[in-house]
C-alpha cells in the first residue's frame, strides 16, 4: 500500500445535506470497495432525511494488513483512518450534529475501522453498525472499559464462517460492545458469503428509523 498522509480523499454525499439533515451517517467501505459501493448499501437501508458521507480509503483499503495483524503493522495508515473519521465528526458538529446524532457504519474493512474508532473515542453515538467486521489487533488484545456508550445501539453481524472474518472476534466486539454499555443486537448467520445480509439490513434500518 502506497500511503501518503498528504494526500486528500475524496467524500461522496447522499440524502439530506448537512446543514438540513437531523442526522448523519459515515460509512466506511470494505477494502477493495468504494464510496459507491457503501451507498449501495445505504440505499437497501433506506438512506431517508438522513446525510450519508462516504470517504474513500487510499488506494480502496484503510489499512495495508489483516485487521487481527499486531496493530503496529497497520500503522501509519490505521492513525490516517481514524484521523479521516475524527475529521468527518469534526465537521459535523460544525452543523450541529453532535456523536448522538451520528451512526458511524462499515461494512468488512470498513467496520474495522469504525468498531475501533469507537472504541477508542467512546461517546453516545446515533448508532453504530457493524457488517462482517470487528475489534483490531492479535489474539488476546484487550481493550479499555473505563468509559462507556451510555446505552448506543449497535449492530453486529455476519457468516459465521467467513473466510474474511473471525467469527470468534466478532463475538469477542459484541462483548466488549456490551461491556462498555452499547445496547447490540447480533446477526449471525451460517455459511461463508462475505456480504450484508438481509437480517442486518432490517437491524441497521432500525437504529436510523429512530432519527
Amino acid at each position: 500500500m502506497n500511503y501518503n498522509p498528504h494526500l486528500d480523499q475524496p467524500v461522496a454525499h447522499d440524502g439530506a445535506l448537512l446543514e438540513e439533515a437531523g442526522g448523519a451517517v459515515i460509512a466506511l467501505h470494505g477494502r477493495g470497495g468504494d464510496p459507491e459501493s457503501i451507498l449501495a448499501v445505504g440505499r437497501q437501508i433506506g438512506i431517508g432525511e438522513l446525510a450519508w458521507l462516504a470517504p474513500a480509503a487510499q488506494e480502496n483499503s484503510w489499512y495495508p494488513r489483516e485487521f487481527l495483524a499486531p496493530l503496529e503493522d497497520n500503522e501509519p495508515a490505521l492513525s490516517w483512518t481514524l484521523e479521516r473519521i475524527a475529521t468527518l465528526l469534526r465537521e459535523m458538529a460544525g452543523h450541529g450534529l453532535g456523536p448522538e446524532r451520528i451512526v458511524l457504519l462499515g461494512f468488512s474493512q470498513g467496520a474495522c475501522a469504525a468498531a475501533e474508532y469507537a472504541v477508542r473515542n467512546p461517546h453516545r453515538y446515533g448508532g453504530l453498525v457493524l457488517f462482517s467486521g470487528g475489534l483490531m489487533g492479535p489474539p488476546g488484545t484487550r481493550w479499555d472499559y473505563s468509559n462507556g456508550f451510555d446505552g448506543m445501539p449497535a449492530v453486529v453481524g455476519g457468516a459465521r464462517e467467513d473466510p474474511h472474518v473471525d467469527a470468534q472476534r466478532l463475538l469477542e466486539t459484541r462483548d466488549v460492545l456490551r461491556a462498555m454499555d452499547a445496547a447490540v443486537t447480533e446477526h449471525f448467520r451460517d455459511g461463508a458469503e462475505h456480504l450484508v445480509s438481509e437480517g442486518e439490513i432490517e437491524a441497521a434500518r432500525a437504529i436510523l428509523e429512530r432519527f
